[in-house]
C-alpha cells in the first residue's frame, strides 16, 4: 500500500512539514523510507508472479516460474567465502 506524504504523517501524527524535514535532514530515515518503498514494490512483483502460475497458459506459467525461481530468496543464508579457510581439508583442494 502505497500513502501520500500527509497519509503517512496522520498515521504517525506528525505534520506533514515534519515528516518532510525527516526526509531531508536524516538521511537515515530516508534511507529506510527508500528500503520500505524497495521491499512493497519486490513484494507487488512476487504477488503478480505467483497469480501468474495459476494463468491458464502453460507458457505464462512457465516464464512465472523461471522469474520466481531466478528472484533471490530473502531467507537465505549468505554464502561465506571464507569457511574454507578454517577447514583443513579444503586446503589440500
Amino acid at each position: 500500500m502505497h500513502l501520500t506524504q500527509v497519509d503517512t504523517a496522520r498515521r504517525v501524527v506528525v505534520n506533514p512539514r515534519t515528516l518532510r524535514r525527516w526526509l531531508t535532514d536524516i538521511p537515515e530515515f530516508a534511507a529506510l523510507v527508500e528500503a520500505e518503498k524497495d521491499a512493497a514494490r519486490d513484494m507487488q512483483a512476487d504477488d503478480v508472479l505467483q497469480d501468474l502460475l495459476l494463468d491458464p497458459d502453460s507458457r505464462v506459467r512457465l516464464a512465472a516460474a523461471r522469474e520466481l525461481r531466478r528472484a533471490p530468496n530473502p531467507n537465505a543464508k549468505p554464502e561465506d567465502e571464507d569457511d574454507d579457510l578454517l577447514n583443513p581439508e579444503a586446503w589440500a583442494s
